[in-house]
């Protein structure tokens, strides 16, 4: 009798401690993620290999994939997954919030940069026509009726923007930004700048990056442990960042390049949260409805 009972309670614990394992993947998980702050949120990630983590710039790989459902987890603006939701291009749900506000004008200290009225008739390197970041510029320049021209939203990224406005060529005093590259221009190019929180125009804390979920994936359990992997990821990076990024380093050299002294300086300024969007809805609802954007349905949540 003793012995059934012990093999019983041996069973018991085989069980719980198998159930336990949160980090186990019975099968692959897809993610795609643009390059920048969002790629930062979830590189500790790499070190899994059951989790494939694909980087791109600027937002058209982004749309292509929400729209053909070739990943299970896109992370992208709050506003380009419910757009494309709306217009019935895209069944990918909104999970959480990753990042908020994060977009700044930024300057070299000899340039005035007081409010936002200092932009007037400048030259301003931009990017994100379509996403948050130029969406937001836009909308303070027609709230200033400001000519929305002298904005070049040639690049594709804050990236993009850093290589020029950091070379010695450029003719544009002003430029929009985020970090790390904010952070880079001060511990690398020795740049002393200043910059205005562009969210603060409008007094909010807004979301900007989000996760969404491809509902047709067949490995649903696998994708929900990869969001609990995710939320652990960010308690750790914000708070342990120096711990963080020496790991984040050795995974992609992506994050060498940049250098550790930036993302280090960086990571408290980027806004890097896990938040439920559907208990967050109030707020995903108020950026899109600013951006002028439809308010998707119930079923948009997930």
């Amino acid at each position: 009798m003793k012995k059934i009972l012990s093999i019983i309670c041996l069973l018991f614990i085989s069980i719980f401690l198998f159930s336990c394992d949160d980090n186990s993947l019975e099968s692959e998980v897809t993610i795609l993620v643009p390059n920048g702050t969002p790629y930062l949120a979830i590189g500790g990630l790499l070190e899994n290999e059951n989790i494939k983590i694909e980087v791109v710039n600027g937002p058209s790989n982004l749309q292509s994939a929400l729209v053909s459902g070739s990943f299970d987890i896109v992370i992208a603006p709050v506003n380009l997954g419910s757009n494309l939701y709306n217009k019935g291009n895209s069944k990918y749900q909104m999970s959480h919030i990753l990042t908020r506000h994060n977009v700044y004008i930024v300057t070299k200290e000899e340039n005035k940069l007081d409010n936002i009225l200092d932009l007037k008739n400048q030259k301003v390197l931009g990017f994100g026509e379509t996403g948050i970041p130029g969406s937001l510029l836009k909308k303070v320049y027609n709230m200033n009726n400001f000519d929305i021209s002298n904005i070049d939203f040639q690049y594709n990224s804050s990236a993009s923007v850093y290589t020029v406005f950091s070379g010695e060529n450029t003719e544009s005093k002003y430029a929009l930004m985020s970090e790390p590259e904010i952070s880079k221009l001060v511990v690398k190019d020795n740049m002393k700048i200043k910059t205005l929180d562009l969210c603060m125009e409008f007094d909010s804390n807004n979301p900007q990056a989000c996760i969404y979920i491809n509902p047709e994936s067949n490995n649903q359990n696998d994708i929900n442990k990869v969001l609990k992997l995710i939320e652990e990821n960010v308690k750790y990076l914000n708070t342990n960042p120096d711990e963080y990024v020496n790991k984040i380093i050795s995974l992609d050299r992506t994050f060498e390049a940049t250098e550790k002294e930036v993302l280090i300086l960086s990571l408290p300024k980027t806004n890097i949260v896990f938040e439920h969007a559907k208990m967050n809805k109030t707020e995903v609802e108020n950026i899109l409805t600013f951006l002028g954007v439809d308010l998707p349905d119930e079923a948009f949540y997930r």
